[in-house]
């Protein structure tokens, strides 16, 4: 009977690793709660910044024409544009929709050309659904430990993920944001048209 019942739980955990793996069209409830933190933690670090009012004309008048037309591509995402005083030359799109460019990144930008197609890169990210990916993928990674765990002794050690864990997710990720860049310089491309 103990042999019938640790099968059953390993189907379980199989069926779940197959739900895992479903495309999701809506932004989840955790990527809502991911992006909202770390909104939360860049305003709270780098604070605002405080553009001129032409920039910031400029700078929203391009983000809206882009998020207008990437919004066609994913209706169920409202994007914002976030500017934060920070001399650092990136953007990061942080989930449901926030995009969040760094003061450096936008001085550095020699035109609007420039400019635009940093933010498309960001807009990528959104439209192929890249937050909800990685979370899949760390959820997935996590229910296979405690799937081998369970199917090696009976047993599931919540509070250490352990080393195959751990490998399997840098391994993995490595290769997985690169693909999720390149396909962010895809949906650029495309936007920028």
């Amino acid at each position: 009977m103990r042999i019938f019942n640790k099968y059953k739980i390993i189907i379980l955990m199989l069926l779940l690793l197959l739900l895992i793996s479903m495309p999701v069209n809506a932004v989840s409830d955790l990527e809502k709660e991911i992006a909202k933190r770390n909104l939360k933690r860049y305003t709270e670090r780098y604070g605002k910044a405080k553009l001129e009012p032409r920039v910031r004309n400029k700078v929203e008048k391009i983000f809206n024409k882009l998020a207008s037309k990437a919004e066609k591509n994913a209706p169920d995402i409202d994007f914002k544009l976030h500017v934060v005083d920070a001399k650092v030359l990136n953007a990061v799109y942080l989930g449901d929709g926030h995009v969040m460019l760094f003061e450096g990144m936008l001085k550095a930008t020699e035109n609007r050309n420039q400019l635009a197609a940093v933010l498309a890169h960001e807009l990528g990210h959104g439209v192929n659904d890249d937050i909800q990916d990685s979370i899949d993928l760390i959820q997935g990674i996590r229910l296979g430990s405690l799937l081998i765990d369970y199917a090696k002794d009976g047993q599931v050690n919540q509070e250490n993920p352990g080393f195959i864990t751990a490998l399997s997710w840098q391994l993995l990720q490595k290769g997985f944001s690169r693909k999720q860049e390149r396909e962010a310089d895809r949906y650029s491309v495309f936007l920028l048209e």
